[in-house]
């Protein structure tokens, strides 16, 4: 484990194995590094070096008053993995927001994009692929977590002020592109435009 400070904020990074790093990002409020580090990414040590990282706020990371949009998010990735060559990106909820954000303003920095129950509306190619899953096993994280953010942060502020995804933007993406959805996912009926 290890603390990167950047962009005014301490944040709590963890490499697990060896290999091509993967960086994998958790949702908001119900996320932090064990979204991925109690579940996923340590099967993955054997191929790769799963990156994980307590997006601010979140987990041991700082939890400073604003910068909970994704696009300052996704400045916050950039500054955190500029010491990494290109990588794939593994997301989840409002973690593939961010994601994606990061793929648009890196697009030479993002070898593909996993977004597991992407909160936003998607028009999918038919050729796309997508993944539907029987059990959700990603950690939710503590409640106090997600209590303290919404009391004490910025954060409703700053996710009613972000924009929306646009066709065009998703569009745009290079490389390749898989979503993952839970069979009883919310974000998969009604949202999900295929």
């Amino acid at each position: 484990m290890s603390t990167i400070h950047t962009r005014g904020v301490n944040f709590h990074v963890q490499r697990l194995g060896h290999g091509p790093p993967v960086v994998m990002l958790h949702g908001l409020l119900s996320g932090s590094i064990a979204t991925w580090g109690d579940t996923v990414a340590p099967r993955l040590t054997d191929l790769c070096a799963p990156i994980l990282i307590d997006q601010r706020g979140h987990g041991a990371s700082t939890r400073p008053r604003h910068g909970y949009g994704a696009t300052e998010l996704a400045h916050d990735l950039e500054a955190v993995t500029r010491h990494l060559p290109a990588f794939p990106l593994v997301a989840h909820g409002y973690g593939c927001l961010v994601a994606v954000r990061f793929a648009l303003a890196n697009p030479y920095r993002v070898l593909g994009l996993t977004l597991v129950e992407p909160p936003f509306a998607l028009t999918l190619d038919p050729n796309l692929d997508i993944m539907v899953l029987g059990q959700d096993s990603l950690s939710p994280a503590p409640a106090d977590q997600a209590r303290a953010l919404l009391e004490w942060t910025d954060l409703q502020a700053d996710l009613e002020a972000e924009p929306e995804l646009t066709d065009d933007e998703l569009a745009a993406l290079r490389g390749d592109l898989l979503v993952v959805f839970g069979d009883q996912s919310p974000c998969r009926t009604g949202e999900v435009l295929v």
